[in-house]
This record gives structure tokens, C-alpha cells and sequence, in this order.
């Protein structure tokens, strides 16, 4: 039931493709997808995996830089936010710290959450009279938060601060009709993660090498001059590499006093999935 009442909220919320005869337009709507997180390089490989449901919201301006919706000034702007959510299954080892003996673990129904919001500047190319083509640049910041706080898991706190360059291509295809097809390369800037695997407190990795790529095809018919609806298939990738080295002085049973090394793995984060919603 409260999978339910949050998809009937969330279809209230979403993104759709782009208007061409408003200074400010907004989108809100709904999306569903499949999720992955894999560690492939360890020894022993970790995966996170889940059916996700998410809200997100988004506003473009037209025309920023002059204030008044004219040919003459093609610039624009954007502010998107999402928050995408569903229980994940865990797939790791449990390691015996004095017998060094590895077992598997499996999980379900763990926790896990995510919110991001960027910005974005750009302006508009006329192509033809049918297509326009959008590029923009921009500042994101992605938070993701994972309980996989079982025999052998632990909480992530996942931070990402990133730059998105890309581009929109739009059709009008006329009688309400338009099609989008996005590109986007998200050049990561910094990262933190914050592992819950000490009991008390976090151990905390910096990330600074890595990458995003993502990308969508939408379909958007207007009803009236203000109001529609889309559908977009999307994709979306991170790349991280190894993060920085943290030691950290811990207490083993049987062992004592000593430090040990930990490092937040090179991970690969897939998503898939479909949004669909309205604009005004």
C-alpha cells in the first residue's frame, strides 16, 4: 500500500522534454527502473541490486540573460531534483578476521535512497524549423544513502559532486507532437564515502577519479497551450575509481591494537528505466 500511495504522489512529480514558446516551464512526474551497484575488481565482489521508484521536478528559463522570451537571446537555465528510492538485494562476503575464512551473504530488503539536484547553463542552436539543438553546462550533487547492515554489510553514505555537459537534440513534429534525444558526460569533481564498518563511527575515503555518462528519449505531446504529457526511457552510469587510503587504529579480538587500511573499492552504478509525467 505505501508502494502505492508514494507512485500515486510521485506521478505528480517529473521531468518531460523542453518548451519552445514559454520564458518558464515546469515538469513533474514519476520514473521506475532497475538498479545495479557492483564492485567488480575485488577479490571478493560485492553487488547491490534493485527496483526503484523516484519523484523529480525540473524548471527551465528561457531567455535568462535579457529577462524577455526573444529570438535574439537563446540562452537558458535549468534546476532539476530527484529522489529515487526501493530495497535493494545485497550480495557479498563475510570475512573471519583471525581465521581469514571467507563466507557468502546474502541480504533483502535492505535500504536505499538517493537524492540529487543540478543546475545547468546553456543556450539554444535553430538547426532548422524543425530542430533545435540545447547545450548546457552545469554543477550536480548527488547523495546516496545504502543500509545494507547485516552479517557482513554495513550503512554507505555516498557523496558525488559533479559537472554535467551535454546536449538536447528536439524535433517538432508537429500537432502537439516533440521528440528529445539527450546525451549528457557527467565529469566527476569530488567524492566522499562514509562506511559504516567500525561500530561507533564512519570510516570516511575521498574519491576524486571517475566518471557519469547518461542519456534518454522522450516523446511529448502537448493537450492545450500549457499542459502535456511525456514519456522517456533513460539510462544513467557512474565509473569511480579507488579512493584514497584512510588508516585507521582499531581493536581486533585476539589480535589487539593495530591499523588497519581501508579503501572504497572501484564501483560501477547502472540505471535503466522509464519516466513518465506532466508539464505545464
Amino acid at each position: 500500500m505505501k508502494k502505492i500511495i508514494f507512485a500515486l504522489f510521485a506521478l505528480v512529480l517529473c521531468v518531460s522534454a523542453f518548451a519552445q514558446d514559454k520564458k518558464n516551464t515546469f515538469y513533474l512526474g514519476f520514473e521506475s527502473g532497475y538498479y545495479s551497484y557492483r564492485e567488480p575488481h575485488m577479490e571478493y565482489p560485492i553487488s547491490i541490486k534493485s527496483t526503484k521508484m523516484g519523484a523529480s521536478f525540473e524548471w527551465v528559463g528561457r531567455s535568462i540573460l535579457s529577462g524577455d522570451l526573444t529570438p535574439e537571446d537563446p540562452s537558458f537555465a535549468t534546476l532539476e531534483l530527484r529522489y529515487v528510492t526501493g530495497d535493494a538485494k545485497y550480495d557479498g562476503w563475510l570475512m573471519n578476521n583471525i581465521t581469514e575464512e571467507v563466507t557468502p551473504v546474502t541480504s533483502d530488503g535492505e535500504e536505499d535512497h538517493y537524492f540529487e539536484g543540478r543546475l545547468t547553463l546553456g543556450r539554444t542552436y535553430d538547426l532548422s524549423d524543425t530542430w533545435t539543438l540545447w547545450s548546457y553546462f552545469g554543477l550536480g550533487y548527488r547523495r546516496l544513502y545504502n543500509n545494507t547492515y547485516t552479517e557482513g554489510g554495513y550503512r554507505r553514505i555516498s557523496k558525488y559532486t559533479y559537472v554535467p555537459l551535454g546536449a538536447r537534440l528536439t524535433a517538432n513534429m508537429g500537432s502537439g507532437w516533440m521528440f528529445t534525444l539527450t546525451g549528457e558526460f557527467d565529469w566527476f569533481l569530488v567524492g566522499e564515502q562514509k562506511s559504516g564498518v567500525l561500530e561507533g563511527h564512519y570510516v570516511i575515503n575521498q574519491q576524486k577519479q571517475g566518471y557519469g555518462l547518461r542519456g534518454g528519449i522522450k516523446l511529448e505531446k502537448t493537450l492545450a497551450k500549457s499542459f502535456g504529457f511525456f514519456v522517456e526511457p533513460y539510462y544513467r552510469m557512474w565509473k569511480i575509481q579507488n579512493s584514497e587510503e584512510t588508516d585507521v587504529l582499531v581493536y581486533i579480538p585476539g589480535m589487539g591494537y593495530g591499523y588497519m587500511t581501508f579503501i572504497e573499492p572501484f564501483n560501477v552504478t547502472k540505471e535503466a528505466g522509464v519516466r513518465v509525467g506532466i508539464t505545464f
